[in-house]
C-alpha cells in the first residue's frame, strides 16, 4: 500500500496456502457472521477427477469461499496462480494490512480514499461478498471512501506505477531463485523507492488523464 507521505511494508503471500481458522474467526467476529462450513481442500489431480465426474452439477455455489459441495468446487475453473481468492483478500489484505493502516493514519487526514482495481477477489459488484462486508465495516469505523478503478489503468492507479518502477530496477539485478527475487524486491521497495517519487505520481495523476 502507498499513499501521499507514506508507504506500508511489503509482504508476500502464497495464494496456494489456506487462511488459518483463527484468522477467519477474527474476521467473522468483526463482521458478526456465523461460522461457515469448512471448505474441503482437494489436490489438483482430485479436482480434475471431480470435474469429469460432476459435469452435471446443479447446485452452483456462487463464490469459492462459500463452496458447500464438491461438485460446485470442481465445476468452477481453478483460479489463476498468484491471484488471491476473496477469503484470502479479506483476511490477509483488508484485515491484516488495510485496517491497521487506516487506524494509524485516519486521524491525520481530512479525507481518505482507498483506490483499488476491479480484481474479482475484491468483491466488486457483490454487496454481500466477504470483502464487501468487511469494507462496509471499515467505512463505518473509519471515515474514508472506496474508489474502484479499472483493472488496467496505470494513469489512475498509483501502485501500478510503483510496480513499474520496481520491475524496471529488478531487470538490472541478477537473481537465481524465487527467495532471492523476493529479497531483492523488498530491498528495492524499502531502500530505492523514495517517498517523493510516490508523492509525485499522485500529484501528476490529473495531468495524465
Amino acid at each position: 500500500m502507498v499513499g501521499y507521505g507514506w508507504k506500508s511494508s511489503l509482504v508476500f503471500y502464497d495464494s496456494n496456502e489456506s487462511v488459518n481458522t483463527e484468522l477467519q474467526a477474527v474476521v467473522r467476529e468483526k463482521l458478526q457472521l456465523e461460522a461457515e462450513p469448512a471448505i474441503v481442500e482437494n489436490t489438483l489431480e482430485e479436482e480434475r477427477k471431480l470435474i469429469g465426474e460432476h459435469t452435471g452439477c446443479k447446485h452452483r455455489c456462487k463464490h469459492p469461499e462459500h463452496y458447500k459441495h464438491l461438485c460446485c468446487k470442481a465445476g468452477h475453473k481453478k483460479k489463476a496462480a498468484g491471484n488471491l481468492n476473496r477469503l484470502q483478500y479479506t483476511c490477509w489484505i483488508l484485515n491484516n494490512h488495510i485496517e491497521p493502516t487506516l487506524r494509524s493514519i485516519h486521524t491525520r487526514r481530512n479525507k481518505l480514499i482507498l483506490l483499488k482495481d476491479n480484481d474479482a477477489s475484491y468483491g466488486i459488484g457483490a454487496s454481500t461478498s466477504l470483502p464487501a462486508l468487511f469494507k462496509d465495516f471499515l467505512k463505518r469505523t473509519y471515515e474514508f471512501d472506496v474508489l474502484a478503478n479499472a483493472a488496467r489503468s496505470p494513469d489512475l492507479n498509483v501502485i501500478k506505477n510503483v510496480w513499474r518502477m520496481i520491475k524496471s530496477r529488478l531487470k538490472e539485478c541478477k537473481v537465481t531463485s524465487t527467495e532471492e527475487m523476493k529479497a531483492t524486491i523488498i530491498h528495492i521497495w524499502e531502500k530505492e523507492i523514495e517517498q517523493s517519487s510516490i508523492d509525485r505520481i499522485i500529484d501528476t495523476m490529473q495531468e495524465r488523464l
